[in-house]
């Protein structure tokens, strides 16, 4: 309902000044300054005997031009303590006797003897708080890293080393010539004791001899290790691997495999078209428990995720809640009893599910309504920790008694409460009938105020993947900005197009090879039956996309004159070079079913770039400079193209940016800033949004 301004200027005028700014502040558009101090919070943990929880923040540092990562705990009752504040800190992980915190941070070591590390190292914290000690100092980062059973020990995985003497014949020989494939190495497992490492910390005159006295070699690949579990009984490493290029070219890169903890040859445990992840054992140690969004059973295929166990005596694989339409482990736990307990995407909506053997159902929990992150699972108590957000509802870390309660848990962490100073935008699921009959669902947020309301300026602004989903959940950030341009006066449309997860495998397989074509198809069905039904203004649309949502937009404005603005990121407009750049390649050729010599006409039909002649909607684009997954090549095409045709439009590039704008905060910064001005500009909501927006700086 709208407020009737001059009535509640009389009102206010009688209050204290503090609530009548706050009032003011509510019905406010939220500042950029606002918007982009948003905290995402990651890498819950929960203490084993439930007395404490440890996570990592991630937030914009503008004074040192990037982002912090920081370590948090909170004990008890009390509020949150910064555990190891050097804003190089993550991915904690708790000693199974609950005495330590381990960690990896790209931090100098502190040690005296002027080593250098290399990326990031483990390091050690007491759960009492105090000084972080090195684990390792070594030339490369390490990759994946777990505790021994007893506490007294990390494995770890990292690049094979180069002794000097090699690397020095290596130089004189290449100079700074790069070997594209030649070069690439594959990973060592080793063992590191921990309290000698700890002790060697504080060497102040001995050398560090690449932690010779306190680690030791388990094996040497040819595979690069993104996972690393210790079985209950402390006798086998299982672990994951991917391919030493770091690029998506062979599944067969992709697998699980057994190392003892006193050394030998691994033994390779499965072997299959997927790609195996987030790896846990079972109670017993007769099952490991993984997650993959391939087909391990069967030809290589695209799928939502899914879980499985694989037996370690006769590698039967075996898949959890196999009648779950969704998504299913994005987050997951196994329970003392063995049981799965999971999360779960179907439609808008995230739950938590478990299921207590691979034929029994796949039972929901009672939870608030919202997405759940992740969760973490004490393993000596019942107590269970959770990162929970939902339309109007910033992110936050909420600790439950049990996983029965979970719509009783209160939250512990209040770092996003400056966001419910402002009258937030709220959400609803919509559905809509594609042109081919399928049914479509999507995420309308509407501009605080106006929820239910008609005939509203509408951004289209379509997720990437494009096997991702939109529901009910909060996000602040430069790829997802919806909040922000809701509160500039725009019903945001997120359309759950074929392609996405969460409705089945066939509906996310439906996209091939029609990988624009189909999916934009469904996206200009959704904006037409918002305009049918009077709630999209038809004269004030606009598109907006990155990544895959970037593709989806090149695509769209060659399809259609009726959005007034578009402003894509990082999308293609074709797919050849696209294949030949990206690191992922092995998903083109899923997607358009073969390679560009053997199906041409798909890679054809499906580039936008053979249609340009029809763009008529300015356009607004960037990209990172160095983007392996999405050629930044494909940008300057669509840049020339649009010149070519004398079609309004832009081009930022962000200097040293991969795909997903992590090194300076002040390039998503400056790239939402430049989007709400594109569509203020081609696409105004109203004259007060514009005037707001042009403020900004």
């Amino acid at each position: 309902m709208r407020r009737c301004w001059c009535l509640a200027g009389l009102l206010l005028s009688s209050l204290p000044l503090s609530f009548v700014q706050a009032e003011n502040l509510k019905h406010s558009a939220m500042p950029l300054d606002d918007f982009f101090n948003y905290v995402v919070l990651q890498d819950l943990r929960i203490a084993p005997d439930g007395s404490a929880v440890v996570f990592s923040t991630r937030r914009p540092d503008w004074q040192h031009n990037r982002y912090r990562l920081d370590l948090w705990i909170v004990r008890q009752d009390n509020s949150p303590q910064l555990l190891a504040g050097s804003g190089d800190d993550s991915d904690p992980d708790w000693s199974p006797d609950g005495k330590w915190i381990a960690f990896t941070s790209s931090r100098e070591s502190g040690r005296k003897d002027e080593q250098h590390c290399g990326g990031d190292q483990i390091f050690v914290i007491p759960a009492t708080g105090g000084k972080a000690l090195p684990v390792t100092c070594e030339e490369n980062s390490v990759h994946a890293f777990a505790w021994a059973p007893d506490s007294r020990a990390l494995y770890f995985s990292m690049r094979e080393p180069m002794e000097k003497t090699a690397q020095a014949a290596y130089k004189k020989q290449w100079k700074d010539v790069i070997q594209y494939r030649e070069a690439d190495r594959g990973d060592v497992i080793e063992k590191a004791d921990v309290f000698l490492a700890i002790e060697r910390s504080k060497t102040t005159t001995r050398p560090h001899n690449r932690g010779a006295d306190h680690a030791s070699r388990l094996a040497s690949l040819p595979r690069v290790v993104n996972d690393i579990a210790i079985s209950h009984d402390g006798r086998t490493v299982a672990f994951s691997t991917g391919p030493a290029s770091h690029r998506r070219e062979n599944l067969g890169d992709y697998e699980i495999f057994l190392l003892s903890t006193d050394g030998g040859a691994p033994r390779q445990l499965t072997r299959n078209n997927a790609t195996e992840s987030s790896l846990e054992w079972d109670p017993g140690d007769r099952k490991v428990f993984f997650t993959t969004y391939g087909n391990p059973v069967g030809p290589p295929e695209q799928v939502q995720e899914r879980t499985y166990s694989v037996d370690v005596d006769s590698g039967r694989l075996e898949r959890w809640g196999s009648d779950f339409r969704g998504a299913l482990g994005a987050s997951y736990s196994i329970a003392p009893s063995g049981a799965l307990i999971a999360t779960g995407v179907l439609g808008t909506e995230t739950a938590i599910y478990t299921q207590h053997s691979p034929t029994g159902s796949l039972e929901p929990v009672p939870v608030p309504r919202g997405s759940f992150a992740s969760f973490s699972l004490a393993s000596k108590a019942a107590k269970i920790a959770f990162i929970h957000s939902a339309w109007g509802s910033p992110a936050e870390v909420y600790l439950a008694d049990d996983i029965t309660r979970l719509a009783d848990a209160k939250p512990i962490t209040h770092f996003n409460q400056a966001f419910n100073q402002y009258e937030l935008p709220l959400g609803q699921s919509y559905q809509w009938t594609s042109d081919d009959g399928t049914k479509i669902e999507g995420v309308l947020l509407y501009p605080p105020g106006e929820f239910g309301k008609k005939h509203l300026p509408t951004l289209t602004l379509i997720h990437g993947g494009p096997g991702n989903t939109d529901g009910d959940q909060f996000r602040a950030d430069w790829y997802d900005w919806s909040v922000l341009a809701a509160m500039h006066g725009y019903l945001v449309f997120r359309p759950n197009y074929r392609g996405s997860a969460a409705y089945g495998d066939s509906f996310l397989q439906q996209i091939s090879p029609q990988i624009v074509s189909l999916p934009g198809r469904d996206v200009l069905s959704g904006v037409s039956a918002l305009v049918t039904e009077g709630i999209a203004d038809p004269e004030k649309l606009a598109v907006a996309g990155y990544s895959y949502g970037g593709f989806l937009t090149n695509w769209l404005i060659t399809q259609t004159t009726q959005f007034k603005a578009a402003m894509t990121g990082a999308g293609a407009v074709e797919h050849i070079m696209q294949w030949g750049n990206d690191d992922l390649p092995l998903e083109d050729i899923e997607s358009l079913k073969g390679y560009p010599w053997e199906v041409p006409q798909h890679y054809q039909d499906e580039a936008a770039i053979f249609q340009m002649n029809k763009v008529k909607t300015p356009t607004h684009i960037v990209a990172g400079s160095v983007d392996s997954r999405v050629y930044v090549g494909e940008q300057f095409l669509l840049e020339r193209a649009l010149y070519a045709l004398d079609v309004p439009h832009t081009l930022l590039l962000f200097p040293g940016e991969e795909h997903l704008l992590r090194k300076n905060p002040w390039h998503g910064r400056i790239k939402v800033r430049e989007e709400l001005r594109w569509l203020e500009k081609y696409c105004p909501a109203s004259e007060t949004s514009r005037s707001a927006n042009e403020g900004a700086q």
